[in-house]
């Protein structure tokens, strides 16, 4: 990982000073036109009449999907009746 870390330092100090520049400007912009179109997007959503974002539950495609060929995960399905029983219990 040092070696291509090093080999990686190389060929930045190869480029030349204002292409250096240039590159770094582009990718700062980049990031920030990211930033703000992700703050829009959280403003948008808030600013939703019910003034509530919804949260749901993530849904796992794998366990949703039966007709793969993928085996349940017995682990993860043991924790989550044990979830289950407890929550059940409190109430």
């Amino acid at each position: 990982m040092k070696a291509w870390s090093e080999k990686l330092d190389g060929h930045w100090r190869a480029v030349p000073l204002r292409n250096q520049h240039r590159y770094t400007l582009l990718f700062f912009l980049g990031y920030l036109l990211l930033t703000i179109g992700v703050l829009l997007k959280v403003g948008f959503d808030t600013a939703a009449p019910s003034k509530e974002m919804p949260i749901q539950h993530i849904v796992n495609p794998v366990i949703q999907n039966k007709q793969s060929g993928a085996a349940p995960d017995s682990i993860h399905n043991s924790k989550k009746e044990m979830l289950w029983k407890i929550m059940k219990a409190k109430e």
